[in-house]
C-alpha cells in the first residue's frame, strides 16, 4: 500500500512539474513574439519618422529656394 501511494504522489508530482513547466515555457513564447512585434513596430515607425525628416528637409530647402528668388523679384 505504501508503495502505490508513493508511486501515485510520484506521479503527480511529475503531472505538477510537467504542467508548470510548460505554462512557463509557453508564456515565454508568448513574451517574446510581444517583443518582436513591438521591436518590428518600433523599426517602422523609425524608418517612417526618417522619411518624414527627409521630406520635411526636402520642403524646407524649396521654401528657402523660393523665399530667395522671391526676395530678388521684389528687390
Amino acid at each position: 500500500m505504501q508503495k502505490e501511494d508513493l508511486i501515485k504522489r510520484i506521479r503527480l508530482i511529475a503531472v505538477i512539474t510537467t504542467a508548470v513547466f510548460v505554462f512557463l515555457v509557453v508564456t515565454l513564447l508568448i513574451q517574446f513574439g510581444f517583443i518582436a512585434h513591438y521591436h518590428t513596430e518600433i523599426k517602422r515607425l523609425q524608418d517612417q519618422n526618417a522619411e518624414m525628416q527627409r521630406q520635411l528637409d526636402g520642403l524646407e530647402k524649396e521654401e528657402a529656394y523660393t523665399n530667395g528668388e522671391y526676395g530678388i523679384d521684389q528687390r
